[in-house]
């Protein structure tokens, strides 16, 4: 289990809620868009960034679950293959 897929259940837990599907990245869009919301404003409050930018990660890695990978080896794959893209 990776670091992020730890830290994803210790939240889980922490908040009583069960593992979501991942099935659908539909999650990850959601968050994103308030990520992006947050950062366009004037002054972003550093704090609600981070919290956004952690429901990223987070319903990122619930994705990542169900497909069988990590977050961390499709970072991975992403560098090895923009690499040969020079």
């Amino acid at each position: 289990m990776s670091a992020i897929e730890t830290m994803l259940e210790e939240y889980l837990a922490s908040r009583g809620l069960e593992r979501p599907s991942g099935s659908s990245a539909r999650k990850v869009a959601e968050e994103a868009i308030e990520l992006v919301e947050e950062c366009s404003k004037e002054s972003p409050d550093v704090a609600a960034v981070m919290h956004e930018l952690a429901d990223v990660v987070l319903a990122a890695a619930a994705v990542a679950a169900h497909y069988g990978f990590t977050v961390e080896e499709a970072i991975a794959r992403k560098i090895t293959y923009d690499s040969g893209r020079g």
